[in-house]
């Protein structure tokens, strides 16, 4: 079997079925040669072999029938076709709770890149932190709609003591004149005292 090999490690490798995930998975003429830690993976190169850290990104199989679908009733395992996607993040994620096509990176078939690259990490890079970013943005924007769905609206109602009737003269509001007046009539006498005349004897 030939040596030139493709690693990819440093992702998620998601093999479906009851597999646990990996980080790193290898092919070679179209056939997996392992899938598990970054570690055991890279170990098992023997001569001129690709490398591409996945930074994060996410390995998938593609669906039976070869197309890219979530969830993907095909499995990765050691000895099968190297039947695979590349996604920007994880499938499982509350963005995916439902069966869509997500979008790859990158679609392998038969150990060869149908759609997108396998570029160098300089190149990949980029790639992935616009999808993250969409994402990202995606997410920001879901969370806005909801905040603003449980605002309650703004409810309106006077209070009892806001002008029901308009209210008397406050004694402060009347000139000192007024006032003296005021108070000699409430005295009994004139607010304008002068002398009184005695009355008049027959």
């Amino acid at each position: 079997m030939t040596h030139e090999y493709t690693i990819l490690t440093g992702g998620t490798v998601i093999p479906g079925g009851r597999a646990a995930d990996a980080t790193a998975i290898a092919w070679a003429d179209g056939t997996i040669l392992a899938i598990g830690t970054d570690e055991a993976v890279r170990g098992m190169s023997r001569g001129d072999s690709r490398f591409v850290d996945l930074r994060g990104a996410t390995v998938i199989p593609l669906d039976a029938d070869g197309q890219l679908r979530w969830p993907s009733h095909a499995v990765l395992e050691v000895g099968a076709a190297a039947d695979l996607a590349i996604l920007a993040d994880d499938p499982r994620t509350a963005a995916h709770g439902f069966a869509t096509t997500p979008v790859a990176v990158a679609v392998v078939r038969g150990g060869r890149v149908v759609t997108g690259a396998l570029p160098p990490d300089a190149v990949l890079e980029p790639v992935l932190a616009h999808f993250r970013r969409v994402r990202d943005e995606s997410e920001m924007a879901k969370r806005a709609r909801g905040r603003l769905r449980r605002v309650s609206p703004l409810r309106w109602r006077a209070r009892e003591d806001s002008n029901l009737r308009p209210s008397g003269p406050q004694p402060d509001a009347l000139s000192t004149e007024l006032r003296a007046r005021d108070e000699g009539w409430r005295r009994g006498r004139d607010s304008n005292p002068r002398k009184r005349k005695p009355p008049s004897t027959v």
